[in-house]
């Protein structure tokens, strides 16, 4: 439909009424003029051909269209009007004698129809109204569609692109690394000794062979997380040990630019659940453009937020900072921006920010960069604290959305004690604690692998895990955690042991549910119907 070009307009319904009869076309205008809500204007024309100039010419909202002109008789009026009308909603006036044309024309594309007699002004507001809503409507799911159609097309581009991207990186990769062995072994004086000119043009050829695999390198990590099939492997982490850990490498361009590194740590930083590996990749990169592009003056600092229980980091510099139409850039691939002070002669792959990006969002996180010419750069990023409930739905939604890419299952295994209301009567709440996160250190130790982790729900006194794996898989884990927690007890206030009696139920994605909660809620259930670790031996309480 043709937009209104105006907002006044936009409160008239513009009617174009193609029909030669001078005594109907005066009934629709009295039947109109009776309408209290909403206004019109009726633009009359009395032929096919006046009808066809006056859409070229003008806006119009719905057409009201005899199929019997002078100049135009049957189902051909409508389709040479249709020529003309661009989406436009056709209502046609038929006579009793030809309901059938009047039908055939809604296979046609015409909205509705009003036999000519029976015109009332709620048959024909109502007519009006609907065909301009039904158009509307039809106008809407036909965009709808096409965008999904457009989606699908871009994500099979980018798929396609991201495959071809990853494939002629690995391939590169292997001959690039036999250039670099042999030019390595050229600068090391293994075939001979260089003269100088000789070692600095081999310098030169090492410096961008290795610049050629960090831009392979960051391709394929971006391809890995773009496909979303690979799995992060996290665990419970310090940023600050990670942070310190980062500015170990980077002392000796510190030393080389005479730079003052501030570096402002809390006594008491919350732990984060991450994979360890791709924090410190987002460090590396940041603490490098910082160093880089600052003059004098880079600053690292770690700031808990309570209120949202997330760590900010924050790494800035005193260098030239960004022209404001150049920061919406950061995060787009291959940008690079040139910063002219500090950096001269420093050129990244165009990739390290997108990357940054990629790694802070799959950890539920946010990045972002604060920046003025002249005075600098902030760039800040927000990891989620540690949580045992936050840390597990953050693990779920990576293993749920992994499992629909790959269309394989997994499973979640609940672990409960039968006896517990006799712990907490004989125990400490500080005691069970502690009793459960000894017999979490140890599963973790003995019976998970490296990618897998457990946690402890302090709330509810049960404990999680996920598996990669079907029903018969989650079993065959489940009896091998068993075997560890079954030799570990937990000691009462006099120091006697309480031997727990364990319970294990097992919900499996997408057979058994969807949803987290829903998952959790059916293992707990079968933990009580189905232990998987057998029938429960109940120990009478001995006599105090």
């Amino acid at each position: 439909m043709r937009p209104h070009h105006n907002d006044k307009d936009a409160q008239v319904i513009k009617i174009l009424l193609i029909k030669d009869s001078p005594a109907l076309v005066k009934v629709i205008q009295d039947q109109l003029a009776l309408v209290k809500e909403g206004s019109f204007h009726i633009h009359v024309v009395k032929s096919l051909e006046e009808g066809c100039q006056a859409l070229v010419e003008g806006n119009f909202d719905v057409i009201l269209l005899d199929l019997d002109l002078p100049d135009s008789q049957g189902l051909p009026t409508l389709l040479c009007l249709q020529k003309y009308s661009a989406g436009i909603p056709i209502v046609v006036f038929t006579s009793i004698d030809d309901v059938d044309v009047a039908i055939q024309a809604l296979h046609r594309g015409a909205q509705d129809y009003l036999v000519t007699q029976d015109v009332t002004v709620h048959s024909l507001m109502r007519t009006i109204f609907y065909a301009i809503e039904r158009k509307k409507m039809s106008l809407i799911q036909s965009l709808k569609n096409e965008l999904e159609r457009k989606n699908r097309e871009l994500k099979e581009m980018d798929e396609m692109k991201s495959e071809f991207i990853s494939k002629v990186s690995h391939e590169m990769r292997t001959p690039l690394t036999i250039v670099q062995c042999s030019v390595a072994n050229l600068r090391d004086g293994i075939l001979g000794k260089l003269t100088k000119k000789q070692d600095k043009v081999i310098d030169i050829a090492l410096h961008h062979i290795q610049r050629l695999t960090k831009i392979i390198n960051n391709l394929l990590d971006l391809s890995r997380l773009e496909s979303g099939k690979s799995k992060i492997i996290r665990h419970r982490a310090s940023i600050a040990e990670i942070l310190q850990k980062e500015m170990k490498g980077f002392e000796h361009l510190i030393g080389s630019k005479s730079l003052l590194v501030q570096l402002q740590l809390p006594d008491k930083i919350p732990d984060i659940f991450v994979n360890e590996n791709m924090i410190a990749q987002v460090l590396d990169n940041l603490i490098d453009n910082a160093l880089h592009f600052a003059k004098k003056h880079v600053r690292l600092s770690i700031q808990p937020q309570v209120r949202d229980k997330m760590i900010r980091v924050t790494i800035g510099d005193d260098g030239p900072g960004i022209p404001p139409e150049d920061q919406s850039k950061l995060f787009s691939k291959f940008e690079q921006l040139g910063r002219p002070y500090g950096g001269s002669g420093y050129k990244g792959t165009g990739l390290g920010l997108i990357i940054c990006k990629e790694i802070i969002e799959k950890h539920q996180g946010k990045i972002w960069v604060e920046s003025q010419e002249g005075q600098g750069t902030e760039v800040h990023f927000l990891l989620p604290q540690y949580d045992e409930e936050r840390c597990f739905s953050s693990l779920f939604l990576d293993e749920k959305v992994i499992s629909e890419a790959r269309e394989t299952s997994f499973a979640v295994l609940v672990f409960v004690i039968d006896n517990m209301q006799m712990i907490q009567e004989r125990c400490a709440k500080k005691d069970i604690n502690k009793a459960f996160s000894d017999i979490r250190e140890q599963v973790q130790q003995k019976a998970l692998r490296t990618k897998d982790t457990l946690f402890y729900f302090d709330l509810h006194h049960y404990m999680l895990t996920l598996a990669e794996t079907d029903l018969p898989g989650a079993q065959s884990l489940a009896r091998r955690i068993f075997k560890v927690i079954q030799a570990c007890l937990i000691k009462d206030a006099k120091g006697r042991p309480i031997v727990p009696q364990w319970r294990c139920g097992i919900s499996v994605f997408p057979g058994d549910a969807m949803e987290e909660k829903a998952l959790i809620d059916i293992a707990l259930k079968n933990a009580q119907e189905k232990n998987v670790l057998g029938p429960v031996v109940r120990k009478k309480r001995a006599h105090k």
